[in-house]
């Protein structure tokens, strides 16, 4: 049975307000989007608990009412105020509503653990694709939910299911036949950052990995961070599309420099070293990074760590 907070105090099952909250979520995903918008401004690193124990006393009483409310069946809809950009956040609240339902038929295709993709193309922070699907298979799961019914997809031989984060901080979903096929998208905030770590939907899991230790303006600075290292001119007949995993970007580049028996000198090795210190100084927050630069089998590897 759920419990309302004027009964918290008496059953005394939770030692604060953020426990009780916190409680609630695990088995709520109205409460999460609830608690998400309202904690938006609070680190997405900290945890749900300590998120609602940190937040003013009008804020405590802004989410106690509208739990309370939601719970009495009052309150049906997330808040839209015109202290945020009210036309972002309708495009933020109904694109993630249709992502649901996308996250709930991956969940029925047998979809449910999964990990980063290798990304198609340069513009994606983190990719994850669902190869070789039956297309009837996924149209009859499709056709369960109207915000899906529409999309036809018994022409092809197979298809594919993605989703993920843009380097623009949008997160699209869709399907893929050749070519991408969206079905929708939406901006990441950090309400909907938290939203993600405090989901149990299960096809959310390796997202939800993802982005354990990352915060919405880690994503922006490993986005600012590929736009920056795609203008450093070191040469090299491969590019590898930069990867990320924690809070370390990777970026490689194939055939640079003047190798023997597939190792390069420690002097060959040094320019390069100073030539790409040099480029990411130019960055404002440069103190922000740490910078690791190795040689092995004809590749140069470029990694940097987020502080």
């Amino acid at each position: 049975m759920i419990k309302k907070y004027p009964e918290f105090k008496k059953l005394r099952e939770y030692p604060n307000l953020g426990n009780w909250v916190e409680s609630l979520c695990q088995n709520d995903e109205f409460i999460r989007s609830i608690v998400g918008e309202i904690t938006r401004d609070v680190d997405p690193k900290v945890g749900v608990s300590n998120a609602v124990e940190v937040l003013d006393n009008s804020k405590k009483l802004e989410l106690v009412n509208r739990i309370q409310s939601y719970l009495d069946r009052v309150d049906s809809t997330p808040d839209i105020t015109t202290s945020v950009d009210v036309y972002e956040k309708i495009e933020e609240s109904y694109g993630k509503g249709i992502f649901t339902t996308f996250l709930k038929c991956l969940t029925a295709l047998g979809l449910k653990d999964n990990s980063p993709s290798d990304s198609p193309s340069n513009d994606w922070i983190v990719y994850f694709e669902f190869k070789n699907l039956d297309p009837f298979k996924v149209n009859s799961v499709f056709n369960r939910f109207k915000s899906l019914s529409q999309i036809d997809l018994n022409f092809t031989y197979d298809v594919s299911l993605y989703f993920g984060i843009k380097d623009s901080l949008i997160l699209e979903y869709g399907w893929f036949d050749k070519t991408h096929n969206q079905i929708g998208k939406f901006p990441i905030s950090k309400s909907v950052i938290n939203w993600i770590k405090t989901s149990n939907m299960k096809s959310l899991t390796g997202i939800r990995k993802f982005l354990l230790n990352i915060s919405k303006e880690d994503i922006q600075i490993f986005s600012k961070l590929k736009s920056h290292i795609q203008n450093l001119e070191i040469g090299g007949s491969k590019i590898m599309i930069p990867k990320i995993n924690d809070r370390v970007i990777t970026f490689g580049w194939y055939g640079v420099g003047k190798w023997e028996d597939s190792k390069m000198s420690s002097e060959n090795l040094e320019v390069i070293k100073d030539k790409i210190r040099n480029h990411i100084l130019k960055l404002k927050f440069n103190e922000k990074l740490l910078i690791s630069v190795t040689a092995d089998n004809f590749w140069i590897y470029l990694k940097i760590k987020l502080k």
